[in-house]
C-alpha cells in the first residue's frame, strides 16, 4: 500500500519524509534514532543486570514494522555476545496494544516460568509485561523488564523502583522538528541527508529523575 502511495507522490514531485519508521522506497529522508544501536544498548543493560545468563524473553513485531524490527536486531546483536543466555521469542503485532502484550507475556511466562529478563520493543510492550508480572508477584517478582521509548508511565515505574529497570529514550520532539526543517530545506531547493539520526540513551533508576527534569541522561 505505502509503495503505491509513494510512487504516486514521487511522480508528482512530492517530497517524502519518514519519521521513526520508514518504507523501502521513494523516501527523500528518514529521521530517527538508530534503533539497532538503541536495541543493542538496551539489551546489553538488561543482560548485564542478570549476569549474562538465564532465560530471556524477547517480544518481536509483525513483519514490516521497521523501527521495532531494528530494535530486535539490536537485541539479537547483544544476545550473540552472551553464550549462557537461552532466548525465548514471542511475536506480537501490537494490534491489541497493551492488553495484547500482557497476554502474550503471560503465555510465555507460564510456559517458561524461569525467565529472568523481558526485552520489550516499545512502551506498550513494556507496560503490558509489567502488568503481567505484577499480577502474579508470587511467580514473577524477580523478572526484570527492559523497555523502549521511556514513556511517562515507564518513567514513573522506574521512579517507584518497580520491575521496569531501564528504558531506551529517544527524542521525539527533535525528530518532529528535524523532519519539518528537512521539508523546508528541500522545498527551498536545498538537500538533506538520506538518513538523519537524532540520538538517544538509557534511562534507569539512577538517572530517571534527572532525565525528567532536564531531558539529559547524565
Amino acid at each position: 500500500m505505502f509503495g503505491e502511495v509513494s510512487e504516486k507522490a514521487k511522480s508528482k514531485g512530492i517530497k517524502i519524509v519518514t519519521v521513526d519508521s520508514t518504507i523501502n522506497q521513494n523516501v527523500d529522508t528518514y529521521v530517527a534514532s538508530d534503533n539497532v544501536s538503541g536495541g543493542y544498548e538496551a539489551a546489553k543493560y538488561g543482560l548485564e543486570a542478570i549476569d549474562g545468563k538465564g532465560k530471556v524473553l524477547m517480544i518481536t513485531p509483525a513483519p514490516g514494522m521497521t523501527a521495532l524490527e531494528d530494535r530486535c536486531a539490536g537485541f539479537r546483536k547483544a544476545l550473540d555476545e552472551y553464550p549462557d543466555i537461552e532466548l525465548i521469542e514471542q511475536m506480537d503485532s501490537g494490534a491489541e496494544a497493551r492488553a495484547g502484550y500482557a497476554q502474550t507475556v503471560e503465555n510465555a511466562l507460564n510456559a517458561n516460568p524461569d525467565i529472568s529478563l523481558i526485552l520489550a520493543n516499545c512502551g506498550d510492550c513494556a507496560l503490558g509485561a509489567l502488568a503481567t508480572v505484577e499480577l502474579y508477584p508470587e511467580k514473577f517478582s524477580n523478572v526484570k523488564i527492559i523497555g523502549y521509548d521511556a514513556t511517562p508511565e515507564q518513567l514513573t515505574a522506574m521512579q517507584e523502583k518497580r520491575q521496569i529497570i531501564a528504558s531506551y529514550a529517544q527524542y521525539p520532539h527533535l525528530m518532529g522538528t528535524t523532519a519539518v526543517e528537512s521539508i523546508k530545506t528541500m522545498l527551498e531547493g536545498g538537500s538533506v541527508d538520506e538518513v538523519i539520526r537524532t540520538g538517544g540513551g538509557i534511562v534507569d533508576f539512577n538517572n530517571v529523575d534527572t532525565y525528567l527534569e532536564t531531558g539529559s541522561f547524565k
